[in-house]
Order: structure tokens, then sequence, then C-alpha cells
């Protein structure tokens, strides 16, 4: 996917993301962390999009990747009433958008992608490397 270019990680440090916005068209609320080391994430991502009906809900984050203005977590939960393995991405300035909007990108394994743009410094991610 474009919202997935290739970036370096790592697991020796403890790494963040967070934000929260109700707006007029969705609510966000997520809060991921994970300390150095091999175990995975914890937290929890809860958006809701009123336009197209559907409320997504990880509840079992597996790893995040962080860097500058944009964090990745990938894990289990549910879109919709469909339990199943998906990606949050999250951009300060979204490169694929002319206008570099903060973007919230949910792949699923299945082929499912919802990008909504989001209020400015809306999500805070640490460190920022």
């Amino acid at each position: 996917s474009p919202h997935e270019p290739s970036r370096p990680s790592t697991t020796r440090v403890a790494r963040k993301v967070s934000g929260r916005t109700e707006a007029s068209e969705i609510d966000v609320n997520l809060s991921i962390e994970q300390e150095p080391g091999p175990k995975g994430a914890r937290g929890r991502f809860r958006f809701v999009d009123r336009t197209s009906k559907t409320a997504v809900d990880m509840t079992n984050p597996g790893w995040l990747q962080v860097t500058s203005g944009w964090a990745a977590v990938t894990g289990r939960g549910r879109i919709g009433d469909d339990e199943r393995a998906f990606t949050v991405i999250v951009e300060r300035a979204d490169p694929l958008d002319e206008r570099g909007s903060s973007t919230l990108t949910i792949l699923g394994e299945d082929g499912y992608q919802l990008s909504r743009i989001v209020p400015t410094n809306t999500f805070r991610v640490s460190p920022s490397r």
C-alpha cells in the first residue's frame, strides 16, 4: 500500500501512538504502546464512521511501528460485525493527499480499505525518529 512505505523499525525503544477526536463524521480514540523488546503492543483503537456507518475496534494490537509523523499498528479486532486482522495507519501529513492533510487509514486482511482526513495534530507519535 502507498500508505506503508518502507521505514526503518526498531525494537530497542518504547513506542506510542495516541489521539482522540470527535468530529461531525468520525469519532476516533487511539492509545497503543509497545515496550522495548519482542513483546507485542497493548492498548486499544476505536473508530466510528457515521458516513459509511462503520465501527472498527482493535482489541488485540500486535506490532507498533513509528517514525516522525507516522505510525502503524497491526492487530485483530472487529470491522463492523466481522472479526479480522487489520492495520491502522496514521499520518500527520499524508504525502498522497495534495493538501498534505492528516489522515487515518484502515487496511483489512480481505482488501478492506477506509481512509479519512482527521483534524491536524489529532495524533501524537513517540519517539519521533
